[in-house]
Order: C-alpha cells, then sequence, then structure tokens
C-alpha cells in the first residue's frame, strides 16, 4: 500500500494512524489493525470484542508473556477473555492454558456475573465440559450474582441445568433454585418449569436440596410430597406456597418427623386443628408452642392429650397468657404447675393462684423461686406472698422462705413465733448463722443491728418449751449472753450439752453491756475479773477456762453452785498446778478464745 492507503497490519505505522484507521468501516481493515502490536491498548480491547480470535495471532501477546505473563489478564480485560471463550468453546475448540487455566476460568465466570454481563449465559452453562458447567454454576451461587441469573438468564438456560447429565451440575442448580426469592414481580414460567424438572429426577439429595426452598410453586411441593422421602417432605413444611391441601397432607403425614416439621412451622389455623390428640407428645408439644394455635386448640391439648404434653408450657419462651391458664388450670398436672412457677417474666396474678395452689409441691416450687422473682417483680407483691406463705398450713413451706435474702426482719420475727418447732428452731439457727457471719467478715454494724432487733426474742425462746429449739440455740457461738443463762439452768439439761463446750465470748456480751464493738479493743485481765464475777453461769464458765483468769477466781469459781463451772475451774487450777507456776508477763497475750474474729 501507498501513503495514501498505508497497510494497517504495518507494525511501523504511528499508533494515531493506527486509530483512525481502526474506526474504518471496512471489515479487513479493522481486522488487519486488531493484529498490530503497535496499536494503542484501548483500541485493541474494541477490536478484539469484534475479533476475539485476533488476539491469539497478535505478536503483543508473546510479548506479554515473556514480560507481563501476571498481568495479562488485567491487560486483555474480561469482556474480551468472555468473548474468547465464547468464540473458541463456541466451536468446540480447546481453550489457550495460559488465559484459561480453571482458576482464571472461575474469575472469568465470577467477574462477569458481577459486571452483569449477560454474554457469560451464552456458552457457559451449556458447555460440552461439565468442569466448565460446574464452575459456571458455582460462580452463580454467591449473591448478588444469582439475582443477575434469575432476572436475565434466557430460559433454554433454565431447562438445560435443570436436565444437565451431570448430578453435580444439577444439584448445585438446585441450590440455586433453592435461594430463589419472589419479590415484587411475578414467579417467571421458566422457574415453575425447572423445579418440577428437579423434583421428577427422583434423586433424594436433589429433591431435599430443592425442598429447602422458601418460594416453591405449590404444583412443585404437591409433586415432591408424592415422590420424595420423609426428610424431603420435612423440609417442605417451609415452603411458603404450598397449599392448604398440601399442608394438611404433611400434619397428617406417616413420619412424626414430617409431623413435628409442619407443627412447628404452621401458621394457619385450619391446619393448627388437623392434628390428632393422639398423635406423638413431641408433635402435640410443638403445637401447643406454635404461636399461631388458636387457644381453643391449646385447651383441647391440655384437656385430651398425654400429661407430659403439659411440659412445654414450663419453658419462658412459649405462649401461656392469662386466661389461658386460668381456664386450663383444672386440667394441669400439679407437676406443669410447679414447672411453670420457673417461668421469667410470670404475670402477678399467675404466682398469686400458685401462692395458694392445693398441692403443697407446687407452692413449695414458688416459694424455692421466690429470690428469682424479686428480680423481676414490684417489692409488694414479693411481700404479699412472703405474707401468704407465713400462714401457710405446710411446715415444708415455711422452712423453705427461712433462708430467702428477701425475707425481711418483720417476717422473721412471725417465724420465730410460729407453731411449729422445727420453724422456730431453724429461723433461730438461721439468724445466729447471720451473726455469726457478720463476726467473720467483720461486718460489725451489721452485727450490731441484727443482734439489737433479735437479741430480746432469741433470750426469750431459751426457755421454749421445745428441746429442738433450745438446742438451736446452745449449738450457735453467738447465741446472746443472756440465753447461754438460762440453757445453764435447763432442767432437762438439753441446751447444756452443747453451750458448755462454748469458749467463745459473743460480741452480743459488749452490745448488752453498752460498748459499741466497732470500736472494742481486744479482751483485758479486767474483763475476764468482770465475767469471773458475773451472776451468768455462762460468763462464768468463760472466766473459768480463761488462762487470764488469777489464781484467787479460778479457786472461787471451782467451788461455783453450777457444776460445770465448777468443773471447768477445776481443771484450770490443775493445769496451773502441774507448771508450779501463773503465767508470765510475755505469755498474757490476749487468749485466742476472747479475741474478736
Amino acid at each position: 500500500m501507498n501513503e495514501s492507503n498505508p497497510d494497517p497490519s504495518d507494525p511501523t505505522l504511528d499508533s494515531a494512524l493506527l486509530s483512525h484507521l481502526a474506526k474504518s468501516r471496512c471489515r479487513d481493515t479493522r481486522r488487519a489493525v486488531s493484529l498490530n502490536p503497535n496499536a494503542p491498548l484501548e483500541v485493541l480491547r474494541a477490536l478484539w470484542l469484534e475479533y476475539p480470535e485476533c488476539l491469539l495471532e497478535n505478536p503483543v501477546l508473546t510479548l506479554w508473556e515473556v514480560t507481563l505473563p501476571s498481568d495479562i489478564p488485567d491487560l486483555i480485560g474480561q469482556p474480551v477473555l468472555l468473548e474468547l471463550f465464547n468464540s473458541l468453546r463456541g466451536r468446540n475448540e480447546s481453550l489457550p492454558e495460559m488465559l484459561f487455566n480453571p482458576r482464571r476460568l472461575g474469575l472469568l465466570a465470577s467477574e462477569s456475573l458481577d459486571e452483569w454481563n449477560a454474554s457469560v449465559f451464552k456458552i457457559f452453562p451449556i458447555d460440552s465440559d461439565p468442569d466448565i458447567r460446574k464452575t459456571f454454576i458455582q460462580a452463580v451461587q454467591p449473591h448478588p450474582r444469582c439475582e443477575f441469573f434469575f432476572d436475565k438468564a434466557p430460559d433454554e438456560i433454565w431447562r438445560a441445568l435443570a436436565n444437565d447429565p451431570c448430578k453435580e451440575v444439577v444439584l448445585k442448580f438446585a441450590e440455586l433454585i433453592a435461594k430463589y426469592e419472589l419479590g415484587e414481580n411475578p414467579m417467571r414460567p421458566v422457574f415453575i418449569e425447572s423445579t418440577l424438572s428437579l423434583a421428577r429426577r427422583n434423586n433424594p439429595k436433589i429433591q431435599q436440596t430443592l425442598a429447602r426452598g422458601v418460594y416453591l410453586p405449590p404444583e412443585t411441593v404437591d409433586l415432591l410430597i408424592e415422590t420424595g422421602d420423609a426428610r424431603t417432605r420435612a423440609l417442605l413444611t417451609g415452603a411458603r406456597l404450598a397449599s392448604l391441601a398440601a399442608q394438611l397432607k404433611l400434619a397428617g403425614d406417616s413420619a412424626k418427623a414430617v409431623r413435628l416439621a409442619m407443627a412447628n412451622a404452621a401458621t394457619q389455623a385450619g391446619v393448627l386443628r388437623a392434628f390428632r390428640m393422639d398423635d406423638d407428645p413431641a408433635v402435640l408439644k410443638a403445637v401447643l408452642a406454635n404461636k399461631k394455635t388458636p387457644n381453643d386448640v391449646r385447651c383441647r391439648i391440655v384437656r385430651e392429650a398425654a400429661p407430659e404434653v403439659q411440659e412445654v408450657l414450663c419453658d419462658a419462651v412459649n405462649y401461656l397468657a392469662i386466661p389461658f391458664y386460668f381456664e386450663c388450670k383444672p386440667h394441669l398436672t400439679a407437676k406443669t404447675r410447679a414447672g411453670i412457677c420457673q417461668r421469667e417474666g410470670l404475670h402477678a396474678d399467675i404466682i398469686l393462684d400458685l401462692v395458694h395452689d392445693a398441692e403443697e409441691s407446687v407452692r413449695m416450687a414458688v416459694a424455692l423461686e421466690l429470690e428469682a422473682k424479686a428480680r423481676t417483680h414490684f417489692p409488694v407483691l414479693i411481700d404479699k406472698i412472703l405474707n401468704d406463705f407465713l400462714r401457710d398450713p405446710s411446715e415444708k413451706v415455711r422452712l423453705a422462705i427461712i433462708p430467702l435474702t428477701v425475707l425481711t426482719q418483720e417476717h422473721a420475727h412471725k417465724l420465730l413465733c410460729d407453731a411449729s418447732e422445727n420453724v422456730r428452731a431453724a429461723m433461730a439457727a438461721h439468724l445466729l448463722k447471720k451473726l455469726g457471719d457478720f463476726r467473720r467478715e467483720k461486718s460489725l454494724a451489721s452485727y450490731e443491728e441484727l443482734y439489737l432487733e433479735f437479741a430480746s426474742q432469741l433470750t426469750a425462746m431459751a426457755e421454749d418449751p421445745s428441746h429442738k429449739v433450745r438446742l438451736a440455740l446452745a449449738a450457735a457461738t453467738e447465741t446472746p449472753p443472756n440465753a447461754f443463762w438460762s440453757l445453764y439452768e435447763d432442767r432437762d439439761h438439753v441446751g447444756v450439752v452443747n453451750a458448755v463446750h462454748a469458749s467463745l465470748l459473743p460480741l452480743g456480751y459488749y452490745i448488752d453491756e453498752g460498748v459499741k464493738i466497732t470500736h472494742r479493743k481486744r479482751p483485758s485481765r479486767d474483763l475476764v475479773k468482770n465475767l469471773a464475777q458475773s451472776e451468768n453461769p455462762f460468763l462464768r464458765h468463760i472466766a473459768a477456762k480463761s488462762p487470764h483468769t488469777t489464781i484467787r477466781d479460778l479457786r472461787r469459781l471451782s467451788s461455783d453452785l453450777n457444776p460445770y463451772v465448777a468443773e471447768a475451774a477445776s481443771h484450770r487450777l490443775e493445769v496451773r498446778e502441774y507448771y508450779h507456776a501463773v503465767p508470765t508477763p510475755a505469755q498474757l497475750d490476749p487468749c485466742p478464745e476472747l479475741a474478736v474474729a
């Protein structure tokens, strides 16, 4: 060619001239430019879309293989590669490895779908190579690529994939179908046709995968109910477009797993009414727990079904409205009513009704859960329940509320006057244990407050006619000293047995003497002398056992009218005489028996 008509395949031509020639109306000219390695890259990409096979003949590709092998896909561009792929595979030619290895092929399909390039549907899903078809269907799976497929894929592509000879491709297509969402547009006829084709394959794995779809056409659901296995039918219970007749079939299915799934998924009253009252308890539990179940069906289940079905009402996540509870209460077992007490957020009217239940086990369940209920209900309600329990005819119920932290001092006073000796003894032991805990924790202010509140009543209880009550006082270390006085003079010697072993001076002694225990120092010799001269035999007994007591006081105490005091003093004198000397000043540290813990 001359200068007025240059050869477009000449690699020495200027790039600007080649750009001009690329706009020629002559196909041969444009094709020749697409083979020229000196043409600008943008020009080549545009021409390769029209003549994709020219990419493989252009010498620039050989140059890129040597200089930029990893950048070749980016240099060529996804649209060009897709057109080249369609051109080669359309003629059933093999793909060059440098451009279309398995990894790059997968990326090409993914990128084309991301760009909503409809050319990806031309060859990829119907290629003769099953590996290429699998690569395509796997690339479609992620959202929103599946939306692009559902909207733009031609009908023939749907049909081809639904009837693909490769089971792996069909299974992947079934997974894709299961993601179909109805949206605002009407259901595509080809979607219905494809689901029916998949259902007719009678492959359990494919049918189960298809059955997981939320929007399955009614005719597909009917077909799967007839041909699918129990697992497939159980999965169909979640299909939103299933007809009422199909749901009723599933509710009456011979397989328990299918009926159970339907009981959990049903939303129509007609379906929930279809379950038999003699059905498996697990199925009826699901019906009872279903939020859509009508109230009359729930009541019928409670009345007619096996008692174990009621257990579901004990779970806080399940339905238990006030009208339903009071309507069904006569048919609820004691075990169920006791279990209902454990529910969180239980209505106050239900709690109060359970407080007055005829069964002791139910009232006990409320008492044991009262601590937890106090965290979610008003104090007025808790106080009312405690007052009701104070009058409860069951001794076990009254005993159950003693350890509760919600128990007030007023309630404790009443329990100390209870008609039952077991309740009085347990309440006294609980209070004295709390005093001991305060002493160990050095919570002396709390100790003094509790002691001042109950000391007089505990002292009076030392003369309680019940041996059990007196023993409870004698066994504690923080019993008021005046109560120990009465126990030491107990005619039946019941309370003395434990009391005489006491070696710890109760902090109540200081409170009785008007000494502020929060500022009290360690016991002194003067304190021991005062104990030895006390009218209280318990205090004299403490002094008789102390190594700080003088010889004179010990000799006097050895002749005490109280035999326990006299015995302790005589023993201490024998110890003194054995060592032939009184303790030295270095040994006169406060004895651990009298120290404040």
